[in-house]
C-alpha cells in the first residue's frame, strides 16, 4: 500500500471511530433528540360561521379556511382541530344547518373538533347529522343522553377520544363541552341531553388514554378562562395532572397560558388568529411551544387554497342577495361584541347595545300602542352576550345586522313588576368583579350584563352578589330610574314594589337564562330582531337624508366609580395602512367629538393621547384624507388600539351599486325613501367613483316613475321622458325626415310622368 492509501485508510478508520464513540456519548442522545421532527397542532375555536377570508389592500384581515388548508398542507407533520362553536353563527352557517360548514372543513382536512354549546342551536338531531357528515371525529366525553354518550357509535367514533398518530408518536386527543350548554341553550333543544361535570369527566380521560399508552394528551374543550364560569380550563388543569395541552374555547379569550405544568391555549373569536402548538419529543417531557398568528402574519406566510375559496363563493352565491341588502348608513361606529380582543358588551354599557334597546323600545311602542298596555312605562332589555359584533362607520348591510344576531330570536313582551326587574339585572351584574385596587379594569365578563332602554341603573359591584345556586338576588343594583320620553328623570322603582307594572322588552331567548323571568306569562310575540334593527336602521337614516351618527355612550348602566376618580390614562394608537406601520406620520387627532390638533407618530407608529379621564372615550383619527374611528376604556381594560387606514374606494362603489340594485322595477310610493337614500349616495361619490357605477340609469328611471306616482303632470313627465330617451328621438326625427323627402321626390316624379302622358 502507498503512502496516499495508507493515509485514507487511516482517516477512515479515525472517523469511524468517532462515529461509534458519538453515537453511544450523551452528547449524541441530545443531539438526536433535537434532530427529531416536530409535530405542529394548528387550532381554531369560535369560528361561528366566520369562514372565508377577507383581505384589504392585499392584506389578510380575517383569516379564512382557504388560508388554513394552504397552512395546513404546507407544515410537515401538522394536525388541524377545532374547539367548538364552529357550525353555527352566521347565514351562511344557518343556509344549511351548519352542513356547509362540515363539507368546507371536510375540505380543508381537519382532524378533530369537540362540541361547542352552539353546536345544539339547530336542535341534537341536526347536530348528529352535522357530525355524521364530518370525515373527523367529534367528541365530547361529559355529554350523555339517556345514560349513553351522545356522540358514541357516529363514524365509528367512541364519542369521546381518538388518537392521531404522527412520526411514530401517539397523541391522545378528548373533548369536554361546558355544562353551562344547558342554561344558554333553549331547552327544547336540548331534548334530553346531559352534561357532567367537566373536571370529573377529565379525570376518567386521561386514565382512559394513558393506558392506550399515548405520548401525549390533549384536552379539546369548550369551556373557556372567564373567571366568572362555574369550571373553566385552568380549573381543570390546575386540578388534574397529566393534560399536557388544552386547545380551548367558548370565552373568545386570546389566551396562552401555563397552570399545573398544561399549556392553555385559545384564538379568540371568528378565526382572529390561528393557534399553532409546536411539540418536539424528547426522552424526557415533550417541548411544547403555543403561539397565535394573526390574518395579517398568516397572509404573509400562505397563499390562499382556491378550492377552498371557490367553494365558499359556489355556496355564498345562493344566499348573497339578502345579505348583500343595504339597510343603512352610520357616521360613526356602534361598538358592541368582543371588540379588540375584549367582549366589552359582557362588561359595560355599550353604544350597540343601546342602539339594539332603542330599536326594541319603539318597536314596542308601536305594537303596544292599540292594547291595553299602552300607558305603561316601558323598558328594553338585551343580555350583552347576544350583542355580537360591532358595526363600522359607513354603509351597514343585512349582512352586518345577522352578524349581531346570530339566533332567530324575537321580540318578546311582558307585564312585571320593579320586583322583578331588579332580580333580572341582579342577575346580568352578579358575575361583574371589582378591581382588586384602583385603576385596574373590572373583569368577569359575563353574557347576562345588561345593556337597556327606558330606564337608568346605578351598580355598585361592591355590594352582595346575586346567587347563582340558589337564585336568590344580591344588592348589587342600588337604583333604578325611568326614564322620560324626553330623556329627563322620571319616577324611581323600588325593589319592593310588586305592584307596579312595566312592559318589559326582550328577546325571547332570553326567557331560559334569568330565573326572574321564566315563568312569567308572554303576552306579545314581534318580529326577530334582526329585521327590527335593519328597519331602525333604515328609518334613522331616511329621517337624517341618508346618514345619521349615534353617541358611544347613553349613560344608562352608571357603575360606582369610586375605583376610578381622579383616575387618568393615555391610550396608545397605532397607525398602519397597506404599506404598513406609520412611523413619524402626521394625523389629526380629536377626541369625542372635541379637536385635539395634529400628533406625529413615533419610531413604532404609535400616537399616545395623553391624559384622558377614566371610562369610555371615541377617538378618530385622520390622515391622508381617510378617518378611522377607535374606542378606548381604561374601565374594561382596552388602553391601545390600531387605526388602519385602507382605502375605502372600491368599497363605496361596490355599495352604492348594490344599494341602486335594490330599487324594484315595478316601482310604488313606498320605494321612496330608498329611491333618495340612493340619489344621496351616488351624489356623495367622486366623479370617478361615479363612472363605475353601471346601473346609474335605473336610478334615473326610478326617480322620474316616483315623480309620477307622486302626480307630477303629464307635460312634465313627456319632457322627462324625451330628456330621457333624446337620443332614440333623434333617430327617429331623421327616419321620419328622410322618409318625408322620399314620398316627396316619388309624388313631385309621379305628376312630372303624368303631365307628359295626358
Amino acid at each position: 500500500m502507498n503512502k496516499k492509501g495508507a493515509r485514507c485508510t487511516f482517516a477512515l478508520c479515525f472517523f469511524g471511530v468517532l462515529a461509534v464513540i458519538f453515537k453511544f456519548s450523551p452528547y449524541a442522545t441530545l443531539a438526536n433528540e433535537e434532530d427529531e421532527t416536530d409535530i405542529v397542532i394548528y387550532h381554531t375555536n369560535d369560528m361561528h360561521g366566520n369562514v372565508n377570508s377577507v383581505w384589504n389592500d392585499g392584506k389578510l384581515a380575517r383569516i379564512g379556511l382557504d388560508v388554513i388548508k394552504s397552512a395546513k398542507k404546507n407544515t410537515p407533520n401538522s394536525i388541524l382541530i377545532d374547539a367548538g362553536d364552529a357550525i353555527w353563527g352566521t347565514q351562511f352557517a344557518k343556509h344549511k344547518k351548519g352542513l356547509d360548514i362540515i363539507d368546507m372543513m371536510n375540505a380543508v382536512g381537519y382532524d378533530g373538533m369537540t362540541v361547542g354549546n352552539h353546536e345544539f342551536e339547530y336542535g341534537s338531531d341536526e347536530l348528529l347529522n352535522c357530525v355524521r357528515r364530518a370525515n373527523f371525529p367529534v367528541v365530547s366525553a361529559n355529554i350523555y343522553k339517556n345514560g349513553d354518550v351522545f356522540l358514541e357509535g357516529i363514524n365509528e367514533s367512541n364519542g369521546e377520544s381518538f388518537i392521531i398518530e404522527r412520526s411514530g408518536r401517539r397523541i391522545g386527543f378528548f373533548g369536554i363541552t361546558t355544562e353551562e350548554t344547558k342554561r344558554i341553550i333553549v331547552p327544547s333543544k336540548l331534548d334530553g341531553i346531559e352534561f357532567r361535570d367537566e373536571i370529573e369527566t377529565a379525570r376518567l380521560q386521561i386514565k382512559k388514554l394513558k393506558e392506550q399508552n399515548v405520548d401525549l394528551i390533549v384536552a379539546i374543550a369548550h369551556v373557556g378562562v372567564d373567571i366568572s364560569s362555574k369550571t373553566t380550563s385552568r380549573d381543570i388543569a390546575k386540578n388534574l395532572s397529566g393534560i399536557d395541552i388544552i386547545i380551548d374555547g367558548h370565552s373568545h379569550t386570546e389566551f396562552i397560558g401555563e397552570e399545573n405544568g398544561t399549556i392553555i391555549s385559545q384564538t379568540g373569536i371568528g378565526l382572529s388568529n390561528v393557534g399553532k402548538i409546536t411539540v418536539k419529543f424528547t426522552k424526557n417531557k415533550p417541548k411544547i411551544r403555543a403561539s397565535l398568528i394573526s390574518a395579517n402574519d398568516l397572509g404573509c406566510m400562505f397563499q390562499p387554497d382556491d378550492t377552498i375559496t371557490k367553494m365558499y363563493g359556489n355556496i355564498y352565491s345562493e344566499i348573497s342577495p339578502s345579505l348583500e341588502r343595504i339597510v343603512g348608513k352610520i357616521s360613526n361606529n356602534l361598538y358592541g361584541g368582543t371588540y379588540n380582543g375584549t367582549n366589552i358588551s359582557r362588561l359595560t354599557e355599550t353604544s350597540m347595545g343601546d342602539f339594539i334597546c332603542d330599536a326594541m323600545l319603539r318597536r314596542g311602542k308601536k305594537i303596544l300602542k292599540d292594547t291595553d298596555f299602552r300607558d305603561l312605562p316601558v323598558v328594553a332589555f338585551e343580555n350583552g352576550g347576544a350583542v355580537r359584533s360591532t358595526i363600522n362607520s359607513g354603509y351597514v348591510k343585512m349582512d352586518n345586522i345577522y352578524s349581531i344576531f346570530p339566533l332567530d330570536n324575537r321580540l318578546s313582551v311582558q307585564i312585571i313588576t320593579p320586583s322583578i326587574l331588579y332580580r333580572v339585572l341582579e342577575q346580568g351584574v352578579g358575575k361583574l368583579i371589582s378591581p382588586k385596587s384602583s385603576g385596574e379594569p373590572f373583569a368577569g365578563p359575563f353574557g347576562g350584563f345588561p345593556q337597556v332602554c327606558g330606564i337608568k341603573v346605578e351598580i355598585d359591584p361592591t355590594l352582595e352578589p346575586y346567587d347563582y345556586v340558589k337564585n336568590t338576588s344580591g344588592k348589587r343594583i342600588t337604583k333604578v330610574t325611568i326614564v322620560n320620553p324626553d330623556g329627563s328623570s322620571g319616577r324611581e322603582l323600588f325593589p319592593d314594589d310588586n305592584e307596579t307594572r312595566i312592559a318589559f322588552l326582550f328577546n325571547d331567548h332570553a326567557l331560559y337564562e334569568y330565573a326572574a323571568i321564566k315563568d312569567e306569562e308572554i303576552v306579545m310575540k314581534d318580529n326577530c330582531l334582526y329585521d327590527i334593527i335593519a328597519d331602525y336602521m333604515s328609518e334613522l337614516t331616511y329621517e337624517n337624508d341618508g346618514e345619521f351618527s349615534y353617541p358611544c355612550s347613553n349613560n344608562r348602566i352608571i357603575i360606582n366609580q369610586d375605583f376610578f376618580q381622579n383616575v387618568f390614562y393615555s391610550p396608545e394608537i397605532v397607525l398602519k395602512d397597506k404599506t404598513g406601520e406609520l412611523s413619524m406620520a402626521t394625523a389629526s387627532v380629536a377626541v369625542d367629538g372635541k379637536d385635539l390638533g395634529f400628533y406625529t407618530s413615533d419610531e413604532d407608529a404609535k400616537i399616545i393621547v395623553k391624559d384622558l379621564a377614566s371610562g369610555a372615550h371615541t377617538i378618530k383619527i385622520t390622515h391622508g384624507g381617510l378617518s378611522r374611528e377607535l374606542y378606548v376604556n381604561n374601565e374594561v381594560g382596552m388602553c391601545s388600539n390600531t387605526a388602519d387606514f385602507a382605502n375605502d374606494f372600491d368599497k363605496d362603489i361596490i355599495s352604492v351599486s348594490n344599494l341602486i340594485g335594490q330599487i324594484p322595477y315595478d316601482i310604488t310610493a313606498k320605494d321612496e325613501q330608498l329611491i333618495k337614500f340612493a340619489r344621496i349616495s351616488y351624489d356623495e361619490l367622486s366623479e370617478e367613483q361615479k363612472s363605475k357605477i353601471l346601473n346609474y340609469n335605473k336610478l334615473q328611471s326610478a326617480e322620474e316613475e316616483i315623480r309620477v306616482i307622486n302626480g307630477q303632470n303629464l307635460p312634465d313627465r313627456l319632457i322627462s321622458k324625451l330628456n330621457h330617451h333624446s337620443q332614440l328621438l333623434m333617430f327617429m326625427a331623421l327616419f321620419v325626415f328622410g322618409t318625408g323627402i322620399i314620398v316627396i321626390f316619388l309624388i313631385r316624379r309621379n305628376k312630372v310622368k303624368t303631365n307628359q302622358n295626358p
